[in-house]
């Protein structure tokens, strides 16, 4: 089973939250079941996705980083 390298909980967890909490940071993630809390960055990387990134083939990461900076300015 691949799994990932940091499962989800632990960014959730009460544990982290008060680790955050100690160090004055705020933590991004919203309450389960609520679909907005990514909505922009989502909205975003599809667009980058769909509109921009399926034109070319990439045999670099760095060609790769170059299009996606170009992105704003060229699509």
């Amino acid at each position: 089973m691949l799994r990932r390298p940091v499962e989800p909980k632990n960014y959730t967890s009460d544990d982290f939250g008060r680790f955050l909490t100690g160090l004055h940071i705020r933590r991004s993630v919203g309450r389960t079941g609520v679909c907005w809390d990514n909505a922009m960055a989502e909205s975003f990387f599809s667009a980058i996705k769909n509109e921009w990134l399926h034109r070319f083939v990439f045999t670099t990461r760095a060609k790769a980083k170059r299009q996606v900076i170009r992105y704003p300015r060229s699509a």
